[in-house]
């Protein structure tokens, strides 16, 4: 049985991994095609809606993990999301600098 803390640490790491994956993909197209840093974050920034959709459907498969096996299922939600936020904001800004 998972705990509380399992399915934190596996959001985390998805979305890490994910949100990296994406710019790696982004910084390659500047660097090969000699586009602006700026063109890249704005490009990021569409990416993040479909990155958003993925990780919402991992919200929701872990709050309902969590509600099958009695984990807290509306404090795991608020954490995953406040964290998402909080990643995705300090994300930006260090992509934009």
């Amino acid at each position: 049985m998972r705990t509380y803390q399992d399915y934190v640490s596996h959001f985390r790491e998805e979305a890490q991994y994910l949100m990296g994956q994406q710019v790696s993909e982004l910084k390659l197209k500047c660097m090969h095609n000699a586009v602006p840093k700026s063109q890249v974050y704005n490009e990021f920034q569409l990416h993040l809606e479909m990155l958003e959709q993925q990780l919402e459907k991992s919200i929701h498969y872990l709050v309902k993990q969590a509600e099958a096996e009695k984990q807290a299922p509306v404090s795991l939600k608020s954490e995953l999301y406040s964290w998402y936020r909080e990643y995705r904001d300090g994300f930006l800004k260090r992509l934009k600098s």
